[in-house]
């Protein structure tokens, strides 16, 4: 859209002389403006027309054009305030607000424009008639009395505009047919979202109001700051289905998953970039229909399958469980590596319901602040969920889709079982399937076997496994920083043997 420019209302400063101006101080007005007048005359009070049939002004590529006026003095238009006081006296004397009380002392029968502009508004060149009625029609744009409509093509979507300037305040009331949201992460596909829309007000340079989406409604309070915008979202207590049904084109299990539960939420986002801050409070959250329903085959005992990569990289379908070989039940697993597990991946793995809001919390802050997702405050449960129905793919989606599986297990499974289980399908390393291969792997034994820092090496390889074979197996430069970090930590293991281990090397096997 064009930008409203500076002398676009220049015709009508030019009337700004005053009732007290001198012919001399209104001509001079005139010639610094270089304004082009026909038709008007010159009177005591300064520049004014009387009697004139028809007339017209011209600056800066704005014409002003009137029929039969009666007579026009002392109108007074401060440019920049047409900005900066959006309904005052200056919005009313440049024919964007209502009448022009001490502006105008005469009747104007009839006053039609061309080509007027508005610095700083985002609005096109507007012609039409300002007086006595308001019609006024540009590229996208119609301005009826004090209403603008407008239909502004914007990154994300088709924005259709009705703004109401009151006094000090616009009142907004918009749409977003079918908004694209941008993907957060290269991984992530463009979401399209159901219609939206939003109502508020726009004073002092920040939107006020609320945005629907679907049955979601959020509060918003939304500043814009050169080229970003600033803001803080609220959301009221909702269901959680409603708010995962803004994302179905991308979580697939909608279709048969039976959701529960409530959440509220507040929120400190900024665009472009992402959510800095989140403080969900979730309520009653419950999930059916995709581990219950037989979609997890035997994962409540028995033989399952699911998809993993091999050693090369090529996805191939794993099959494990009880009997299967390399299958070792928890109690087979000994002490040092399910509580090296959950001190590096999961603390608070024995408290929550398959979820937890400060981790979710500190990675949003910390995926806002490098622009990417580089972290997924992911609990065990949830690393389970991806290995066994999803893939390694760092997305917003992928962890929406992960959740509901996560929580379900949770019920479903158990504590007790889903640690079994993760410990028996994590991979640590290419190729290599649960506690029983890396064990065996790089040292030789049999998990309940392992020492404490042994454990500590295996549990500290879990986020990066390939990276560690290069880097620390074959390279035979195990990091012993990081394993004493997690002996330091682990709980519920011989405090006296624990101790003992912080500080002794890791000895793994040499690799072949």
């Amino acid at each position: 859209m064009r930008r409203w420019g500076y002398g676009a209302l220049v015709i009508l400063g030019a009337l700004a002389v005053g009732v007290a101006a001198t012919p001399t101080a209104a001509r001079w007005a005139l010639e610094r403006r270089d304004v082009h007048v026909e038709g008007m005359g010159w009177c005591a009070e300064g520049l004014c027309l009387t009697g004139i049939t028809r007339g017209e002004a011209r600056a800066a590529g704005a014409v002003v054009r009137w029929d039969r006026v009666v007579r026009v003095v002392g109108v007074v238009v401060p440019l920049d305030a047409i900005t900066e006081q959006v309904g005052g006296d200056a919005a009313d004397a440049a024919g964007l607000g209502g009448t022009l009380p001490g502006l105008l002392t005469a009747l104007l029968v009839a006053v039609d424009v061309e080509g007027i502009v508005i610095e700083g508004a985002p609005i096109p060149s507007l012609s039409g008639r300002v007086w006595p009625t308001r019609h006024l029609v540009g590229e996208g744009v119609e301005v009826i009395d004090r209403t603008v409509h407008a239909t502004v093509p914007t990154d994300v979507g088709t924005l259709e505009l009705q703004a109401t300037p009151t006094a000090g305040a616009v009142a907004i009331d918009a749409w977003c047919r079918a908004c694209r949201i941008p993907p957060p992460s290269e991984a992530d596909a463009t979401l399209t979202l159901p219609d939206a829309h939003a109502v508020g007000v726009w004073a002092n340079g920040a939107f006020t109001g609320t945005v629907a989406i679907g049955g979601v409604e959020v509060g918003v309070v939304a500043r814009r700051e050169d080229a970003r915008v600033t803001g803080r979202l609220t959301l009221p207590v909702t269901p959680i289905a409603d708010v995962y049904a803004l994302f179905a084109p991308i979580v697939p299990e909608l279709a048969t998953a039976r959701i529960g539960g409530t959440v509220r939420a507040e929120a400190d986002v900024t665009w472009p970039g992402g959510v800095t801050r989140i403080d969900p409070v979730i309520e009653g959250f419950t999930v059916d229909g995709l581990v219950a329903d037989g979609a997890s085959g035997g994962l409540a005992g028995g033989t399952f399958s699911f998809r993993a990569r091999d050693a090369a990289g090529e996805q191939v379908l794993v099959t494990t469980g009880e009997g299967s070989r390399g299958w070792v039940p928890l109690e087979l697993l000994g002490p040092w590596l399910p509580a090296a597990v959950i001190a590096t991946e999961d603390a608070g793995f024995r408290e929550h319901r398959g979820y937890d809001l400060v981790g979710m919390r500190e990675a949003a802050a910390k995926n806002a602040e490098e622009g990417t997702v580089v972290r997924g405050g992911s609990t065990l449960t949830q690393q389970l969920a991806k290995n066994l129905f999803l893939d390694g793919t760092r997305s917003y989606a992928r962890k929406l889709r992960e959740l509901l599986y996560a929580v379900e297990m949770e019920r479903e499974l158990g504590k007790r079982r889903i640690l079994e289980l993760y410990l028996n399908v994590v991979e640590f390393g290419p190729g290599l399937r649960g506690a029983h291969a890396g064990a065996d792997t790089y040292f030789l034994k049999a998990p309940a076997g392992l020492l404490p820092e042994e454990a500590a090496w295996l549990a500290s390889i879990l986020r990066f496994p390939r990276t560690a074979w290069r880097k620390q197996y074959l390279a035979e430069r195990p990091d012993d920083q990081r394993v004493d970090w997690i002996l330091s930590n682990l709980r519920g293991v011989p405090e006296e043997a624990r101790l003992a281990a912080i500080g002794r090397p890791v000895r793994l096997v040499p690799p072949p």
